[in-house]
């Protein structure tokens, strides 16, 4: 039986000390954070470098300088457990943990990522962002749908297959798993919308239980908790059940919803000098009693931010 530490709320200075025996880290990476400037038109977020960053992230708190270091870590093998756990009906016990990771980058932007745990009628979850690669070789998925715990530091546990938008044909895009939070870390000026694809991810088996779930996205003038205003709150909808169960030798694509987030006029208006920061919300934590209870995981593909002319 597997023990988690119990989350504690650590400030940036805790990365510098190396101090590895909580959940909870904060950390700025300098080489991805940028001087603000007006964006005009759509900025499309490139997800191809989003598991460097995460490896970086953790890797900076925990003090470790390789990936087979941080892949050793008791700490982190426990976020590793919590997040692979996606069986159902008891059997599993944990301390609630729940962690917070600053600085990992999309596109030209710092974004904070937020992994909350949840505990239901013996069912655990804890939030994770994974990037996406559907790269193939000789027609087979060069990387697993869900990575399982590992020590291995050839095993890429930010790393995962899931299936392709038929819409955008992308390679890459990122997936929100279980109860999940991303934040951009500055303001954006001139934003008017966000918009993306977005559809629940595949099953692992056909034992595996995930259902629809919601995400939200939200903006606030500071960026601090409870200043955030929701744009809109979307039901993810379900791949086709015939080829919702993830097969390595037959990667499948379906056509994503498109989803999109606007300002209205007035809070376009009145922004703050400086921007909105954006927030989004995926609900996929663990609900539901015992063997009944179910996840979620949702792919985004080609996340766009838009800003006014």
């Amino acid at each position: 039986m597997r023990k988690l530490l119990t989350v504690l709320s650590l400030l940036v200075v805790v990365v510098f000390l190396n101090v590895a025996t909580f959940a909870r880290g904060h950390f700025d990476d300098l080489s991805v954070n940028t001087l603000q400037t007006i964006r005009i038109g759509e900025w499309t977020v490139p997800e191809e470098v989003l598991n460097e960053d995460l490896e970086t992230a953790f890797m900076l708190y925990f003090g470790a300088e390789t990936l087979e270091e941080l892949y050793s870590n008791p700490t982190f093998q426990d976020i590793m457990y919590t997040v692979a756990s996606n069986s159902t009906g008891g059997g599993v016990s944990a301390e609630d943990v729940e962690y917070s990771i600053d600085g990992f980058g999309l596109g030209n932007y710092s974004w904070r990522v937020d992994g909350f745990f949840n505990r239901q009628s013996g069912n655990i979850s804890l939030g994770f962002v994974r990037q996406i690669n559907r790269l193939l070789e000789n027609g087979t998925t060069a990387y697993p749908l869900f990575p399982p715990q590992t020590n291995d530091p050839e095993e890429a546990f930010f790393t995962a297959y899931d299936i392709k938008n038929s819409l955008t044909d992308n390679q890459f895009g990122f997936r929100l798993e279980n109860r999940s939070q991303i934040t951009t870390m500055e303001p954006i000026q001139d934003l008017s919308a966000i918009s993306f694809y977005a559809l629940r991810g595949l099953l692992a088996t056909n034992n595996e239980r995930l259902s629809a779930r919601n995400i939200e996205v939200l903006i606030s003038p500071t960026g601090e908790d409870g200043t955030f205003v929701s744009l809109g709150t979307q039901l993810v909808e379900n791949p086709p059940s015939a080829n919702e169960v993830y097969n390595p030798n037959n990667p499948v694509s379906h056509p994503f919803p498109y989803y999109t987030f606007t300002l209205t006029e007035n809070q376009q208006t009145n922004a703050p000098e400086d921007g909105y920061y954006i927030r989004i919300i995926y609900y996929g934590q663990a609900q539901g009693s015992g063997r009944n209870a179910t996840r979620s995981r949702v792919v985004i593909d080609q996340l766009t931010i838009h800003t006014n002319t």
